[in-house]
This record gives C-alpha cells, structure tokens and sequence, in this order.
C-alpha cells in the first residue's frame, strides 16, 4: 500500500446537502448521522474503483423484509451486495436508531469496499495509533498488511561471493529515515571497497512515496512515476536527489510480497534501464491511500489513487516484472559484479 504525504482534515462544521435530505427525510439529527453521512459522501466522491460504487442494482431489499430478517441475515445480505446505495442505506438507518453504533456501521461500509487497504479508525483507535507512531498515523496499518515483518531497518553488508559487491536490505520506506539509512549504506559500502550494489526489497510492505522517491535520487534523477487520482489530471513525481550513484551497477531482488512504494522504487527504476530486476514479479498493489481526518479524532484511509510510472501503465494488480525471473539475491550479485568495470 501507498501513502502521499499530505494529509486532508475535514472539520465537523462541514454538513452536505446529502446529510440535510436524510435529516429531512428522518426527522432526526445527530453529530454520529451527521458524521456517517459526511463519510459516506466522501466514499462517493473519492473513491478510485467508481465502478464498485455503480454496480448493477442486484440487490434491493424491502423495508419489510429487512425488518422480519434476523440481524446476523440482514448483515450478510448486505454485506454480500453490490448495491452501494442499499449498503448506505442499510447502516444509515442503524445509525438512526443507535447513534452510538456510527464507529461500526463505518467500519462496516468501509470494509463493504474490499480492496483490502481502505480502513476506518475510531478515535481512540486513531489516538493510540499516534501515540506509537508519532507523525506516521498511517504506518500502523500499513505493517499490518505483512505480519511476519521485522523491525523497519536499513541493513548492509559486503557479499560474502564478492567482496565488489555490496548489499543493502530495505525492510520497508514506512520512516521518515530510510533514505537516510541508504545513504549511510552506500557510503559505508564504497569506503570498503563496493564497486556495484543490490538492493534487496524481499518483503517490503511499502510506505511513503517522499522516501520511495529520495532513495531513488541517489541512483536516477528525473520524473519516474506519474500518481493518478480519481477526478484530476496524473500528477508527475520525480525522483528526489543529486544521483549521487548514478554511474555505479544496481541489481534490485523483489518477490510476491513486495508492495506500494517497494514496487514504485524498482519498477520505477526498471523502467528508465537504471537498475536489473531480480526474482519474483511483486503483488501488484500500488493503490494510494489518502487519510482523511476528523475533529473527533477518528480517521479514514481511503483508496484515492494509483502510482504508476511515468509513462506506461500502473502495476496495480499486475506487479512489477523481473528482467530476470525465478532468480535469486546469489544471481543479482553474480550480474551486479559482471557489470564492474576493469
């Protein structure tokens, strides 16, 4: 998974004219209905895969029928449905009846969207989320999506085959740091003696595109991926740096469990020729997650955009290709030193 790094607020003050028409048509208000509404137009308005959003109406439940169907029915009818309107509907009217309910029917209608990286916090969720990653809200969930994990670090060595050869593992782009982490592993490479390097990325969950793009600018320069959001023209996005490394070999080792801006940073590099791709084609999943925050302290993560490169299409559910497939971290060093000059 993806994450920009700006952030969009949404103060309470704000009340749709879709919110007016339910309090209208209900006779009731409450900040949790309001709040419910408010959600569920962004959803409508934000959401990428529009598609889901507008798919045939299969599933229309009568008022009467809903009211004589066990609740545990009733929730696996809708939640089966492909009806975006009767989803709202359906946990609208929960809201209405049991306003202290607004935190799972959310979770409910996000989890409807089933892309598997859009999530609702509630506010003390939210808050103990900050309280252990300070700036990087987001970061929680976004190790969830790879359990197995260590701790996020930038680790380096000498390659044991060859002692040109250096090798760099990055657990993840999650930290403010990494790039710090790359350069400080580049230069203490180079000082004993590293002429090539590669990059091992096996297992990486992703993180934030500003990280993915500075650890880019030591090796390539210019605009390698393009971001494309829903309702707006792409947005370019340039690697970040002096290419510092630009002239040295760079293999990169991916797997199937490579993700967001992991595939960003190799195929993005792949695509312009500036490094050799190595091992298994990644998951395919470069969708941009925007949090949305609110006054109360509760947060959505919404799937608003993909990255893509430059030119070309996005990885999103495709993955980025190895130019050489079914190899090994062995294989990419073999290249990497094959590719140093006398």
């Amino acid at each position: 998974m993806y994450f920009p790094y700006a952030f969009s607020c949404y103060g309470e003050s704000m009340f749709s004219s879709v919110t007016l028409s339910a309090v209208l048509l209900t006779g009731v208000f409450s900040p949790e209905l309001d709040k419910f509404q408010k959600i569920t137009d962004m959803i409508t308005e934000k959401y990428i895969y529009t598609s889901h959003l507008t798919a045939p109406r299969t599933l229309a439940l009568p008022a009467s029928l809903l009211s004589e169907t066990p609740r545990g029915l009733q929730q696996t009818l809708i939640q089966n449905s492909n009806n975006w309107e009767e989803v709202k509907k359906h946990h609208r009217n929960q809201v209405t009846q049991d306003p202290s309910s607004v935190d799972s029917a959310l979770k409910s209608v996000v989890d409807w969207l089933g892309d598997n990286h859009s999530v609702y916090f509630s506010a003390i969720e939210a808050k103990a989320i900050k309280q252990t990653y300070g700036d990087l809200p987001c970061l929680n969930y976004a190790l969830q999506a790879t359990p197995t994990r260590a701790t996020g670090l930038v680790k380096y060595e000498i390659s044991a085959e060859d002692p040109r050869v250096g090798i760099i593992l990055i657990e993840d782009f999650a930290g403010f740091d990494r790039s710090a982490g790359v350069k400080e592993a580049l230069d203490a490479l180079t000082a004993k003696g590293a002429k090539a390097f590669v990059i091992d990325l096996r297992g990486n969950p992703g993180g934030l595109a500003v990280e993915m793009m500075r650890a880019a600018g030591f090796f390539q320069s210019g605009f390698l991926w393009r971001m494309r959001l829903k309702g707006s023209f792409p947005i370019p996005l340039p690697a970040l740096g002096n290419r510092s490394y630009g002239q040295v070999p760079l293999a990169l080792v991916i797997d199937r469990h490579v993700n967001s801006a992991a595939e960003g940073f190799s195929g993005g590099l792949q695509r312009v020729g500036r490094a050799r791709v190595f091992g298994e084609t990644s998951a395919g999943n470069v969708e941009a997650i925007y949090p949305y925050c609110f006054n109360d302290g509760s947060m959505l993560f919404l799937a608003s955009g993909q990255l893509a490169p430059f030119s070309g299409k996005t990885w999103e559910g495709v993955g980025v290709v190895p130019d050489e497939p079914g190899t090994t971290l062995r294989d990419a060093v073999k290249w990497a030193a094959g590719q140093i000059k006398p």
